[in-house]
């Protein structure tokens, strides 16, 4: 029943995508802005930013074959449901037994 506010990590459009199709209501953007704005001045660099990132999000959802935002929130995604750090070690004794055997 809350608004879903990402904010942080978000680099491109494929990113913001990403985040809506998540479950994400708002993306939020400040330091790609301010590199932005500092490359090629407060005028500019937004709205060149801005160009780049609405062409990203574009390209992104007409390859999930989402032609709207609510289009991109029904997209299947993946999302683990645990984290594991250490990827499973294999059964050594298996693969023995499997080479001796007849």
């Amino acid at each position: 029943r809350l608004p879903v506010l990402l904010d942080g990590g978000v680099r491109s459009g494929e990113d913001i995508a990403r985040a809506i199709a998540l479950g994400a209501d708002m993306v939020l953007l400040g330091r790609p802005f301010l590199y932005a704005a500092a490359a090629r001045g407060a005028r500019r660099g937004g709205g060149d930013l801005f160009a780049i990132l609405a062409d990203e999000l574009d390209r992104a959802m007409t390859q999930l074959g989402a032609s709207t935002l609510a289009q991109l929130r029904q997209v299947e995604t993946f999302a683990p449901t645990t984290f594991n750090a250490a990827p499973a070690r294999p059964d050594l004794r298996a693969v023995e037994s499997r080479r001796t055997a007849p």
